[in-house]
């Protein structure tokens, strides 16, 4: 799975690069430079107006008693293309700004929120089957692997824990220092 990601990431970093230098070649590199800050600007702008908007259009619905999905959708659109056009990069910012289009915005917030909606559904399967176990040890049982595993946790537990003078250790009386 990491080898996906690097060659993922090696290959976003290829078009972004082949698309800079397209570019460079068209306005110059001063100005391809300039319009990096610019997309930016305008992403944190688009964000500000539209999630406005977006929040308006909630706040209407669950005073109604409502919860409208789409605007659940949308958000979700709005905050991963504010990203995008965060992320240096003219192809990225091409990216973000099809998350700002209102049917489009629609669409890619539902396929995130499914998205998401599904990893957590797995991921909470795999911990309730107790996939996560680590040394042995499950959350939900007291059962143990071995006598090792069980030993090592119980001289942790007493290490950590804060020692508490006894009455033995307490000397009452006044403290004179002889040299």
């Amino acid at each position: 799975m990491a080898l996906y990601g690097i060659i993922a990431f090696i290959i976003y970093g290829w078009v972004e690069f082949e698309a800079m230098a397209h570019v460079v070649d068209a306005i110059g590199g001063l100005l391809a430079f300039v319009g990096i800050f610019v997309t930016a600007a305008i992403g944190i702008h688009l964000l500000r107006s539209q999630s406005a908007i977006v929040m308006a259009q909630f706040r209407n619905d669950m005073a109604k008693g409502q919860v409208n999905s789409s605007a659940i959708a949308s958000s979700v659109s709005l905050l991963f293309g504010a990203i995008l056009m965060l992320i240096p990069g003219y192809v990225t910012d091409g990216l973000g700004l099809l998350c700002f289009i209102p049917g489009i915005r629609d669409i890619i917030g539902a396929l995130i929120a499914t998205r998401f909606r599904s990893s957590m559904m797995a991921n909470a399967s795999r911990f309730q089957k107790g996939d996560f176990q680590a040394g042995g040890f499950s959350p939900f049982t007291d059962k143990q692997d071995d006598d090792t595993s069980q030993a090592y946790r119980s001289k942790a537990h007493k290490s950590h824990r804060p020692s508490m003078p006894s009455d033995k250790d307490i000397i009452e009386g006044e403290f004179e220092e002889k040299n």
